[in-house]
C-alpha cells in the first residue's frame, strides 16, 4: 500500500508540474502585445482537462491516504505523517510545493486577465464617449447616437 502511495505522488507531482506548464504558457499569451485568442482558447481547454485530471488524482490520493492511515493508527488529517510512514515524506514536501506554486501561477493569471478586461473596457468606454454612432452592437448592426436604437437596413 505505501509502495501504491509512493507512486501516486510520483504520477501527481507530473500531473500538477504539466499544469504549471500550461498556467506559463497561459501567462505568457496573456502578457503578449497581440492576444491570440485560438491560442489562448486551446490552453483554456487543455487546463480544464488537467484540472479534471488532478480532482480525480487528488481523490485517489485521498483513498490512499487513509487505508495508511487507518493501518498505521494515523489520524487521516495528518498528510505529513501519512506521508513520513510510507517513506514518501520528500514526495510529500515536493507535492505541496508544486500545489503552492500551481495556486500562484494561477493567481497571476487571475491578474492578468482582470488587466486585459480592465483595458478593453477602459477602450470602449473611451470609443463610446468619443463617437457612440461609430460603434456596433453585438448582432453587427449599428446603434443610433441620439436613441441608443439600432438602426436596420431593411
Amino acid at each position: 500500500m505505501t509502495q501504491d502511495y509512493r507512486a501516486h505522488l510520483e504520477i501527481q507531482i507530473a500531473a500538477i508540474e504539466r499544469f504549471i506548464e500550461l498556467m506559463q504558457r497561459e501567462r505568457a499569451l496573456l502578457v503578449s502585445e497581440g492576444l491570440a485568442i485560438g491560442a489562448l482558447m486551446d490552453v483554456t481547454e487543455l487546463k480544464q482537462s488537467m484540472a479534471a485530471r488532478l480532482e480525480a488524482l487528488e481523490a485517489e490520493r485521498r483513498a490512499l491516504t487513509l487505508g495508511i492511515a487507518s493501518h498505521a493508527g494515523i489520524n487521516p488529517g495528518e498528510d505529513a505523517a501519512i506521508a513520513a510512514h510510507a517513506g514518501a515524506d520528500v514526495l510529500w514536501t515536493r507535492l505541496r510545493g508544486c500545489a503552492i506554486s500551481a495556486r500562484e501561477h494561477n493567481d497571476h493569471n487571475g491578474e492578468a486577465i482582470n488587466t486585459r478586461l480592465s483595458h478593453t473596457d477602459r477602450a470602449l468606454a473611451e470609443l463610446r464617449r468619443a463617437n457612440p454612432a461609430a460603434l456596433y452592437a453585438a448582432d453587427g448592426q449599428r446603434r443610433s447616437a441620439s436613441k441608443g436604437r439600432i438602426h436596420s437596413g431593411a
